[in-house]
């Protein structure tokens, strides 16, 4: 079993405080250097994790994370 961690990144740190809770394998797409092999790293791992978890928060900047929960939303039940 393994989550997707997308959401809120501007500097947001609600990953420090997700990812020593998890007891379930997870992948976070945040990294220091994005690029089209992270990208597409990223579209992989949306469509086969079994679980996707979004945490927006005020920090969020633009609309994207919003577009990802939508598309999830319908992809997976």
């Amino acid at each position: 079993m393994k989550v997707f961690l997308g959401g809120t990144v501007s500097d947001s740190t609600w990953w420090d405080y997700i990812i020593p809770k998890l007891e379930i394998d997870y992948f976070n797409p945040v990294i220091d250097e994005w690029n089209d092999e992270a990208w597409e790293k990223e579209l992989y791992e949306r469509e086969h994790c079994e679980f996707c978890l979004y945490v927006l928060t005020p920090k969020l900047i633009g609309w994207y994370s919003f577009a990802e929960v939508v598309d999830d939303s319908f992809k997976k039940t």
